[in-house]
Parts: structure tokens; C-alpha cells; sequence
């Protein structure tokens, strides 16, 4: 035989999968071929798993036990190329005993079938399931069964699209919705087309991924049609056409009043009520955003859907967060840790709620718990392979590694955030990373300048200038309000830290109208046919009209930081009296925070963000008149604040003497 490698794990199962095949088809059990073959059973265990690679001299007495060419087990030889399995003698000598070879096959496959549907359901053996399923493809193109082989080969690619196998998983379900078509199994061929859509999505193909969808939504059949526009819309929303999402999930709605009303109600709407909640809350309407995505939680619950009840947890903790409800994001993360570990073993998600827990931690200053938190986020991240939790558990890293002061370390997991979202063309993380980037950079030009070393000051700042502009520029691209906000107010602080104050003035206005009135209308998104809206989209369960009514975009944990900036610059320009409106509006956001959080939580809070001594200190500073006094007296009495520290950071000067 050739010299091959079988090495990669799909190489290993390749091999794993011929070995089984020509043990069944010799007649042996694999403890009979390992004895055989002068192994033990174990070892023949982990090579038919594909677990470790198979010596070359090993691989030549399984192929004299079995009596096959050792060049059947060449994992880089297709399948329909391999040579012929010679029948044993005893299958040989008497077409009797071959119908009971062939018995014996179908009773392993229906024992396989029922071991990968426990490992499954309702707990899911990932790596059992993949295993089970390899050995099942083997026995069935033993059998000749095309039919089974098709629906294995579509349970493969789904499985390898959960480990983050995407060109082994596009490469099954390629196969299956092409065996799916030639025997004429119309739903089976629409779901694998959907499966192969949302790999080549995630490998950020997607040309190619709106091509099979666009298929499908011709479909004569209702349920396909429906199904498919969802899916498009959601292509949609990820290329961040907002408008183009929002009429494909429209189209849907249209179609869903053609629909038997029970199937309509749990099965079309809260997937419907799931992907209009993503736009609700990419145009900036985070409160209503998460009253649909509360709704999608409580039929999750009902229906006993825990991938739907997961993300929906998940997706009510971020907008809470955005919201400055970190409080109650935190208890709502922590279940979900708990659920994706403990209950459903759900570690994709794990690692996301992880990822996500981590950052508000942070925010409520509780820096070692996120940190950890990152990092077994990351171990997850490392072991599913998938874009999301590899982007989140590298940003959350960053995060947390800036926060303790190693801008350096922070900029190295940030890079790496960004090669994943710019690989897998996710441009609203690729937004997210580069302003984080821009934070590293500031942070590394103030210890610079602190250390003496103007021209490495010089250099980390333009670095910092240039990562800002970049994440200005690929917000705007996005569309995403809270993304916009963040690039323009890092932006600003670079600006201020130069001496530019003008410029700083106009970054920071800038975030601020965001938040006053940035948030998407219907009208902007359809034009006259927000005017004409199916039925379905007016009812209690959606009613866009409400959905999509308010302007104002309500984000205190970054409103806070930009009135705090607008207030510090009016006031060197214009004095402390025009300044005191802006410190107000920042002092009444971060009350607002620290309501959703203990007298303990608060104090950690303040200790994080030492700025929060600052505002309070100059709105007392700046409060000249009476009734400035008097407004000041009663808005800190309602914060949980016991006392201000003795000292207080100030923004810097922006001189570079």
C-alpha cells in the first residue's frame, strides 16, 4: 500500500469505519479480530473509533484476519473506488449462509440505531454520537441501503457542524441532500439543503449559502417555503441588511396565516418571534427586544426545548446588561451555566454563557471570578472548535486582561478575536474586537507616557487612533447602535488624550445622538410597506408597530462614560455651569445601575470603575445654583453609594507636555 497519513481525526475515522466494515463482513466480532490480529480488544475499540491512528504492521494483520487488500483501509481512497471485499469461505460455500451474514448486519445496524438514538436524546454523548453514526454509514453502504445511508451522512454533518468541523460537515451534507434528491425524499432533501446553508454560513460563504436557501424558497410546499425564508432573513441579518431580514420574516408571516393553528402557534411563531427579536435589538430597541425574547423563554419552557430556552436565557441576559441591569444579567447567566452544564450538557453554549458571564462580572468589578470564567471559557471554546465561543472566550480574555492592567496580553487575545470574526465574516465582532484593540493600544500609550518613552507613546497611540477609526468604520457598517456608541467614544478619548478637544467634543456628541435618537424606526426599515404589515405582525405575540416605536437607545453603562466626557470638555470651553447638565445625565444613568445591584455589589462597582467618584464629585462641584444644589442633594441620596472616596481620577489635560 501506498505511504498515506491518517493522522487528521477524519483520516482516523475513515480508517476506524473500514475496519468494522471488514471485520462484519469476515464474519468476526471485533473481540474475535482482535485476538486474530494479536491485539487487544480495547485497542480494536479505539481504532474503529477513529481514537488513535492504526501502526502500519497492525493494519496488515487486520487485513489478513478480514482477508482484505491492505489497501482497503486507505483513508484517502473514496469509497466507491475501494476494492471488492472478497466474501469469507463460510459466506462463500452457500448463498444460505450469506442471507445470514447479511441477517447479522441488519441486527448490529438496528442495535446501533437505538445506541446513537439514547446517545442523542435527551442528553447528547457528542462523541459517542459521532462514533455510533460512523460505524452505522459503514454497515449501511455494507448493506447497500442508500436511504440510511443518506439520513447517517445528514446526522454526521449536523454532528461535525456542532464540533466545528465545518469542511467535513459541508462535506456530508453535501452528499446527503444529493442522495436525498435522487430518491426522491423531498423533506429530508429541504433539511439537509438547510443544514449545508448554515455550515457554509458559519465558514462565511455566503453566496453560496443564499443560493440553496433562495432554492428552497421556491419550494411548492408551505412548510419549506416558511422555513426557508426564515433562514434567509437570518442570512440577511448576519450580512447586517436589516431591511432585506425584516421583509423575508415578513414573507414568513404572510405564509404562517395559511397554517394550521396549533402547528402555527408552537412551532412557526416562536422561532418567527426569535429572529425579529435580533433585529429589534441590532436597531437598538434593547427593552423590547427583550420582552419577545422573554416570550420565546416561557414557550421553550412549556415545549420542553432546551437549545430555544438556552439561547433565549442567554439573549434576555444581554439585553439586561445593555440595559445596566447587570444584576439581574448575572443570575440569569449563572442559570445558564448551570443548565448547559449540568442538565442538558450543552457545552457550545456553556462556553458562550461562560463568555458572556465573564464580561458582566467584570462590570460589577468582581475581576478574579471573571477571569476565571474567561479562561474555562476558552478550554470550551478550544474543545468545540466553533466561531462564537472562540470569538467570545477570546474577547472576554482581552477584557479581563486589560482590566488587571496587561494591555499587551489583552491586545494578543483581541487579535485573535478578530482573525476568528474576519475568517467566519462576522462584522459585528470584528467591530467589537478592533475597538477593543484601540482600548489596548490607549492603555499602552498612558504607560508609556507615564514611563518617559515618548516615541513608543507616539507609536502606541497611533496604532490606538487607527484601530478606533477602523471599529468606527466597521460599526457604521454594521448598523449596530451599542457597537457605534463604543468605536466613537474610544475614538474620543483618543482625541482627548492628544489635546484635541474639539475633535473629542465631536466623537463624544456623536455616541450621545446615537443614544438620544438612533435607534431604527419601521418606516426607515420598509418604507411604504411599513403601512401594510400580514396580520400576524400586528397581534399580541409581535405587534412591530410597538416593537419599533421608541428612538431613544437605552444604554446607561456607556450613556454615563459619554456624559461624563460631554461634561468634562463643556466645562474647560464654557465653564462649570453649562457643564452641570451633563453630569447630571451621567450621575442619573449610573443611579440607575446601581439599583439593580446590593449595597456590596455597588461598592465592588465603584472600586472598578473609579471614574463613578469623579461624576459625582464634579456634579457637586458644578452645582452653583439653588436648585442645582438641591437636585444634586436628592439624586445622591437615592444612589447606594455610603461615602465618596477621599480622591478621584480626572480625565487628563490631553497636553502631551
Amino acid at each position: 500500500m501506498r505511504k498515506t497519513r491518517r493522522s487528521k481525526p477524519e483520516q482516523r475515522a475513515r480508517v476506524g469505519e473500514r475496519i468494522k466494515l471488514a471485520a462484519t463482513q469476515a464474519g468476526l466480532t471485533l473481540k474475535e479480530l482482535a485476538e486474530q490480529a494479536g491485539s487487544t480488544p480495547t485497542l480494536i475499540y479505539q481504532y474503529v473509533r477513529g481514537v488513535i491512528v492504526v501502526p502500519a504492521p497492525m493494519l496488515e494483520r487486520i487485513a489478513e484476519a478480514t482477508g482484505v487488500p491492505v489497501a482497503f483501509f486507505d483513508p484517502d481512497m473514496e469509497s466507491g473506488s475501494l476494492p471488492a471485499l472478497p466474501l469469507s469461505e463460510s459466506v462463500a460455500s452457500a448463498g444460505a449462509a450469506e442471507a445470514d451474514m447479511r441477517t447479522r448486519i441488519q441486527a448490529e445496524l438496528r442495535h446501533l440505531h437505538s445506541l446513537a438514538t439514547a446517545q442523542d436524546f435527551p442528553k447528547r454523548d457528542r462523541a459517542g454520537y459521532q462514533s455510533t453514526l460512523e460505524q452505522m454509514l459503514a454497515l449501511a453502504r455494507a448493506l447497500e441501503y442508500q436511504d440510511q445511508e443518506a439520513w447517517i451522512l445528514w446526522r454526521l454533518g449536523r454532528i461535525r457542524m456542532e464540533n466545528g468541523d465545518l469542511d467535513e460537515a459541508r462535506r456530508d451534507l453535501l452528499a446527503a441532500r444529493e442522495m436525498f434528491a435522487a430518491r426522491g425524499m423531498g423533506e429530508y432533501h429541504f433539511h439537509a439543503t438547510q443544514d449545508l446553508a448554515a455550515a457554509l454560513i458559519e465558514m462565511g460563504a455566503f453566496e453560496a449559502a443564499q443560493t440553496y436557501l433562495e432554492e428552497t424558497a421556491a419550494s411548492p410546499d408551505l412548510d419549506v417555503r416558511w422555513r426557508a425564508l426564515l433562514s434567509l432573513g437570518s442570512l440577511r441579518y448576519r450580512n447586517h441588511d436589516f431591511s432585506g431580514a425584516l421583509r423575508s420574516f415578513l414573507q414568513a408571516a404572510e405564509l404562517l396565516e395559511q397554517m394550521d393553528g396549533e402547528v402555527r402557534e408552537r412551532e412557526a411563531i416562536p422561532h418567527l418571534m426569535s429572529r425579529m427579536a435580533d433585529i429589534v435589538r441590532a436597531t437598538g430597541h434593547y427593552e423590547e427586544a427583550m420582552l419577545l425574547w422573554s416570550r420565546c423563554l416561557q414557550r421553550a419552557l412549556v415545549d420542553r426545548k432546551s437549545d430555544i430556552f438556552l439561547e433565549s436565557l442567554m439573549e434576555v441576559a444581554q439585553c439586561c446588561q445593555a440595559l445596566g441591569r447587570i444584576g439581574e444579567a448575572k443570575e440569569r447567566l449563572n442559570m445558564a451555566v448551570v443548565l448547559a452544564g449540568f442538565l442538558f450538557e450543552d457545552e457550545a453554549r456553556l462556553g458562550v454563557a461562560r463568555a458572556l458571564l465573564s464580561d458582566v462580572l467584570l462590570a460589577m468589578g468582581s475581576l478574579e471570578e471573571a477571569r476565571e470564567n474567561a479562561r474555562l471559557s476558552q478550554r470550551i471554546a478550544d474543545r468545540v472548535r466553533a466561531a462564537r465561543p472562540t470569538i467570545l472566550s477570546a474577547l472576554a480574555l482581552a477584557e479581563t486582561s486589560l482590566a488587571a492592567g496587561h494591555w499587551q496580553e489583552a491586545l494578543r487575545h483581541a487579535q485573535e478575536a478578530l482573525t476568528e470574526a474576519e475568517r467566519t465574516g462576522r462584522t459585528r465582532e470584528v467591530a467589537q474586537a478592533r475597538e477593543l484593540c484601540a482600548r489596548a493600544w490607549l492603555r499602552g500609550y498612558e504607560d508609556a507616557r507615564a514611563a518617559g518613552e515618548e516615541a513608543e507613546a507616539r507609536r502606541t497611540m497611533a496604532q490606538a487612533l487607527r484601530e478606533a477609526d477602523v471599529a468606527v468604520e466597521m460599526a457604521v457598517r454594521t448598523d449596530s447602535v451599542k457597537e457605534r456608541v463604543a468605536a466613537h467614544l474610544t475614538r474620543a478619548r483618543c482625541c482627548l488624550l492628544l489635546g484635541d478637544e474639539t475633535a473629542a467634543e465631536h466623537e463624544t456628541r456623536a455616541a450621545l445622538e446615537l443614544t438620544e435618537n438612533g435607534a431604527v424606526g419601521l418606516n426607515r426599515l420598509l418604507g411604504k410597506e411599513a403601512q401594510h404589515l400580514p396580520a400576524l405582525a400586528l397581534t399580541a405575540d409581535l405587534d412591530l408597530p410597538s416593537l419599533f416605536a421608541e428612538h431613544k437607545v437605552d444604554l446607561p453603562a456607556l450613556e454615563w462614560q459619554a456624559h461624563y466626557l460631554e461634561g468634562t470638555l463643556l466645562a474647560r470651553r464654557l465653564g462649570p455651569e453649562a457643564a452641570f447638565g451633563a453630569m447630571r445625565e451621567a450621575a442619573q444613568s449610573i443611579a440607575r445601575m446601581l439599583t439593580d445591584l446590593t449595597q456590596t455589589e455597588a461598592a465592588a462597582f465603584q472600586q472598578r470603575h473609579p471614574e463613578v467618584g469623579a461624576v459625582l464629585r464634579d456634579l457637586q462641584r458644578y452645582a452653583i445654583t439653588d436648585s442645582a444644589r438641591q437636585e444634586t442633594a436628592a439624586l445622591l441620596e437615592s444612589m447606594r453609594l455610603t461615602s465618596l472616596p477621599s480622591r478621584h481620577p480626572s480625565l487628563p489635560s490631553g497636553s502631551e507636555d
